[in-house]
């Protein structure tokens, strides 16, 4: 017995120690990453310094692959898949890179994540290419993507931006996707896999069917303020294509998307999404609702957004045309998609649908007033105080109202209010410790200068 304790005591003091073990690997500029993996064990890191770095990659479970910044770190093998992980899980990282110069590929250029639980973050995958999954492809694995662009890829068949072919529930979130083009899902491709799509913004994406994002086949992924304007496709769907799967779609916004044959936004064969607090072009707002869009569970608006400046492809399509001397996609603008002050969705949504993410597309919080706006941005507050949930840079009865309608919920009630949520640190629950940080600011004000 005291042989078994003494083993299990071994055990657990070890597994603590891991982490405060752990080696970094330096690799400088024109030295090879692979190598510096290859030597790393489980908890390790390899940091790579500023430059491009011209090799395919393959990543070792439980080792951070972290780079200088996507802005002056590069892997470009100029051919390939760029990056492999198969069987890794959530401890396998990858951070601060560009990945680009993937071509050949049947399935995945930038990334190929097999059966992995990866977490990818702060990367930018541009101009990669492949039969599927242009910039990154996605089987039976559950990776999490945060704070990554995907610009200029392309797929033959599938997902340019991104393919989450089969099991996969890929969390994505605070990501870009621009100018990305495939024939079935320009920016994104989901093929019975259900993945939550958080505060992400397509624009500019190309396909056939679905520019923005093709759901194919039991799909019932999740979408919550997201931003679809701009994108177009030559068949239907320029916003989503949904065939028989049924996507859940709250607080987003698609304005402005087209399609040359039919359905500029939503595009459903077999399919109903089940869609609240959005404003979606041609839906009629949840007043009325036209069923072709999906299932209307209320708060739904069919009025232009205002955007700070719409997405604009100057005439000549998104992209360069390989067949002329001219590149085309030099006038390409993919527009500033936050909300003018006059928007109709600011305000406009659902504060029961910020359990996964309470921060908007860049970072600041969500809910700068009582409501949470539509779309991937909030309309930031401009006083400090805190307490002054209706931004009137005062902290009064109409806040304490407000603070009231919020009182002793969680994120999992239907009245939770995360900015009501003001103890320091945050403990996700409205009760007596916010209402004594109220209480300490009741009644200051400030001047917000212009």
């Amino acid at each position: 017995m005291k042989k078994n304790i003494l083993i299990l005591v071994g055990i657990l003091v070890s597994h603590c120690l891991c982490p405060a073990l752990a080696t970094i690997y330096y690799v400088n500029a024109g030295e090879s990453i692979q190598t510096a993996i290859d030597s790393a064990s489980y908890f390790d890191t390899v940091e790579v310094a500023a430059g491009t770095y011209a090799e395919n990659i393959t990543l070792k479970n439980g080792v951070a692959l972290v780079g200088a910044g996507a802005a002056s770190t590069t892997i470009d093998p100029n051919g390939g898949t760029v990056v492999y992980a198969e069987n890794c899980d959530p401890n396998t990282r990858l951070t601060g890179f560009t990945i680009t110069g993937a071509a050949g590929s049947t399935s995945g250029g930038g990334v190929y994540n097999y059966d992995s639980d990866i977490a990818i973050t702060n990367c930018a995958f541009v101009g990669n290419s492949a039969s599927d999954g242009g910039g990154m492809y996605i089987d039976l694995g559950s990776p999490t993507v945060t704070n990554c662009t995907f610009s200029a890829n392309s797929a033959v068949s599938y997902g340019g931006g991104i393919y989450n072919y089969y099991s996969s529930d890929t969390a994505i979130i605070n990501c870009a996707f621009v100018g990305n083009s495939a024939s079935y899902g320009g920016a994104m491709r989901n093929h019975f896999s259900n993945p939550t799509i958080t505060n992400c913004v397509f624009s500019g994406n190309s396909a056939i069917l679905g520019a923005g994002v093709s759901n194919n086949n039991s799909c019932c992924p999740v979408f919550t303020n997201c931003t679809f304007s701009g994108n177009t496709a030559s068949d239907a769907g320029g916003a989503m294509r949904n065939y028989n799967s049924d996507p859940t779609i709250t607080n987003c916004i698609m304005f402005h998307n087209t399609a040359d044959i039919s359905d500029d936004e939503i595009s459903n064969i077999g399919s109903s999404p089940i869609i609240s607090y959005s404003d979606i072009a041609g839906c009629g707002s949840s007043a009325a609702w036209d069923t072709s869009f999906g299932t209307d569970e209320g708060g739904n608006k069919d009025v232009d957004p205002v955007f700070v400046r719409e997405a604009d492809d100057g005439g000549d399509g998104w992209g360069d045309d390989p067949c002329t001397p001219a590149d085309e996609s030099a006038n390409d603008d993919y527009g500033d998609l936050h909300l003018a002050d006059s928007s109709p969705c600011i305000d406009a949504g659902d504060n029961s649908a910020l359990i996964f993410n309470p921060v908007d597309f860049d970072g600041n919080p969500r809910v700068s007033n009582s409501v949470v706006d539509m779309g991937a941005y909030e309309v930031v507050c401009l006083c400090s105080i805190t307490g002054d949930f209706d931004c009137s840079c005062g902290v009064d009865f109409a806040d304490f109202a407000i603070f009231l309608m919020g009182w002793l919920t969680e994120p999992s009630d239907g009245g939770w209010n995360p900015a009501c949520d003001i103890s320091e640190p945050a403990d996700h629950r409205v009760d007596i410790v916010d209402a004594r940080v109220l209480g300490e600011n009741w009644l200051q004000s400030s001047i917000v200068e212009d």
